[in-house]
């Protein structure tokens, strides 16, 4: 935990109470689903090859970072879903079909992974139709959905409330690159690639839509990276032609073009389906803009191998020789991943996965801000009452939160009674209910009801400390209600937050 900015004092003899916002509100989300490609396949594609002949992804280098030994990840280590994945304290996502390692077949019911490696969020049949090979086949976004809906059954044991899980879990969804990125190695011209977004991007939206229909209230949809600027693509497509090259990036400008036109594209789809789904939160993860300053300012990332550059091929301007692979012999990778951008000539290191994951847990790059959506999905925030006259066992005067489970679920729609204990709050709750954005906010039924914008709500200034450009009403709130109960003033905790009293 950070110390509070100069000026803010932490005292707890106020009748007066903020609401301390993390990095992450933890517990907010009681598991995750991933679907997509190789930016987010923790092991799947090893299912289809036997242990004794692995993968290039199968070998070392592969996971020697963090896991020592290859997973299947496409990585010298973590990837962005392994650091969301931490920061929620939730368990690594385990692969659907298990991988090779039996102890990453871990409890399903904390997750799982369905994404693997060179998966198109396109059928098949569309690429066979015009010609084209698919990485490996049945493995596109539909075949996914399809994997988590036969799963499901397991999940929603008799004694389980599946609703209750699909609502509190996170779904990420990542794809997109395969559909451009096979088609352009196989020859088909920037212009008939481009033709593919709208298709693309209402396959994506077919897919939410869907997960909605199952019962899923937070969906993560990543953005595509930016392509033109990974290795492998610049080493197929070099060019003569500086027209072709972004001057202060070196990253193929026409490529970048078309990944950005996808990500407008799918912004725009998005904004219609939250229209249409007003219950759900559908966040877009800016990916494209985190990355982008990698590739404009490597150094100042610490990236001082340069961006372009994979950290582990063979040889080339870019060291990738598309002949011999990460991981096949002769290839090696350099003593330092965390000084390289790119890993393989396709995948960025754990380094630059790290940056990423940051910058979407604290910065502006989720839309909305994916603190925000852990309000809007858990449908509640804790109001409880507190006594200042109690002390707070935290040396710090914050008191973390991550103990609070919801114990009570009642009849009202995404209301929560939680108790806290042994914090400086009484054991006394009170019922009540937040959402963020426009809709109001809905209190016990002795109290009336009060549209967000009236004066009992105030910005929270103190979450400046999180690097945030704005403080914005629907993102960071707290309320408060003087003389409502005896014990003091009524505060509100956004999710499971860090609270504590102060001036």
């Amino acid at each position: 935990m950070e110390s509070p900015p100069s000026g803010v004092g932490l005292t707890p003899n106020r009748r007066r109470c903020y609401v301390w916002m993390g990095a992450y509100a933890i517990g907010c989300y009681t598991s995750i689903f991933g679907f997509g490609d190789s930016l987010l396949d923790t092991g799947n594609a090893l299912h289809f090859y036997p242990p004794d002949d692995p993968p290039n992804f199968g070998r070392l280098p592969y996971g020697e970072t963090f896991f020592h030994h290859p997973t299947g990840r496409c990585c010298d280590g973590r990837l962005i879903v392994d650091f969301i994945a931490q920061a929620l304290g939730l368990p690594f996502l385990p692969p659907y079909f298990g991988g090779w390692n039996s102890s990453e077949a871990a409890d399903f019911e904390k997750g799982v992974n369905f994404a693997v490696v060179g998966s198109q969020a396109l059928d098949d049949s569309f690429f066979e139709e015009r010609g084209m090979n698919v990485t490996y086949q049945n493995t596109s976004m539909r075949c996914q959905l399809s994997w988590f809906k036969d799963f499901l059954p397991s999940l929603c044991l008799p004694s389980s409330d599946c609703q209750k899980v699909l609502k509190s879990s996170l779904f990420i969804l990542d794809f997109g690159g395969n559909d451009y990125g096979h088609a352009l190695l196989a020859g088909r011209s920037v212009q008939e690639v481009q033709s593919y977004v709208p298709l693309v991007v209402n396959a994506i939206a077919s897919t939410i839509n869907e997960l909605i229909e199952l019962g899923a209230r937070t969906i993560m949809v990543a953005g595509g990276i930016p392509l033109g600027c990974l290795a492998l693509f610049l080493t197929e497509f070099i060019s003569s032609n500086k027209e072709d090259y972004d001057p202060m990036t070196g990253c193929l400008t026409w490529f970048n073009n078309l990944v950005e036109y996808h990500n407008e594209q799918l912004q725009i789809e998005l904004n219609r389906i939250r229209e249409l789904q007003p219950y759900a939160t559908i966040i877009y993860a800016d990916y494209y803009n985190i990355a982008m300053p990698f590739y404009i300012s490597p150094r100042k990332f610490g990236f001082t191998k340069g961006a372009l550059v994979a950290c582990c091929g063979d040889g080339g301007p870019y060291n990738v020789n598309t002949s011999v692979l990460c991981g096949n012999p002769p290839s090696t990778a350099a003593d330092n991943p965390f000084l390289y951008v790119g890993w393989d000539g396709l995948h960025l290191t754990e380094a630059a996965y790290k940056l990423i994951s940051k910058a979407l847990l604290e910065g502006p790059y989720t839309i909305p801000h994916i603190n925000t959506s852990c309000v809007s999905i858990a449908g509640s925030s804790e109001y409880l009452n507190y006594d200042p006259s109690l002390s707070l066992s935290s040396p710090t005067g914050l008191y973390p939160s991550r103990g609070l489970t919801s114990s009570t679920v009642l009849e009202t729609p995404f209301s929560h009674s939680l108790p806290l204990e042994n914090s400086g709050f009484t054991k006394r709750t009170l019922t009540a209910c937040c959402r963020a954005g426009e809709l109001p906010y809905h209190f016990h039924s002795s109290t009336p009801l009060m549209d967000s914008r009236v004066a009992i709500v105030e910005k929270l200034s103190v979450c400046r400390l999180r690097g945030l450009r704005q403080i914005k009403e629907d993102v960071f709130l707290v309320v408060k209600i003087m003389d409502m109960v005896s014990m003091g003033s009524l505060c509100g905790t956004i999710c499971q937050c860090v609270i504590g009293p102060t001036e």
